[in-house]
């Protein structure tokens, strides 16, 4: 992904699209004081966000990298703080004719699991200019 495809809010928040096929899709996070909630560990909109992200990225994928996705569910788990350089992967379960369905994770550097979340995209063909 280039840094024109790259929503305004995602790179502001620093997160960085590694790796990405029709199989997965890799994203990253290294954590900044602004990114912190009150006990130093990572804000649970960064987590999400970056759940949101590399499942959106990876749906696209999954449909050929043809149009765009729209988040039309999502679901966080948060199982233990966030710090340092957050890693995540997710993945399609299901893709349905206008739906992907994905499943993903974050974990940090030592590979410890962050936070677990699923979410259901709209997939939506770009229109043909005329």
């Amino acid at each position: 992904m280039n840094a024109a495809d790259t929503p305004p809010f995602v790179a502001h928040v620093g997160i960085l699209h590694t790796e990405g096929t029709a199989e997965s899709a890799n994203a990253e996070v290294t954590l900044a004081p602004h990114l912190l909630n009150r006990t130093g560990s990572a804000h649970g909109g960064l987590i999400t966000t970056l759940l949101d992200t590399t499942m959106s990225r990876s749906a696209l994928l999954a449909c050929d990298g043809e149009g765009r996705v729209v988040t039309i569910e999502i679901k966080v788990s948060f199982i233990n703080p966030g710090r340092g350089t957050l890693h995540c992967q997710a993945w399609p379960t299901h893709r349905s004719a206008s739906l992907v369905y994905l499943d993903g994770e974050v974990r940090d550097a030592s590979g410890l699991l962050i936070a677990r979340g699923s979410a259901t995209f709209k997939h939506r063909p770009r229109p043909i200019d005329t």
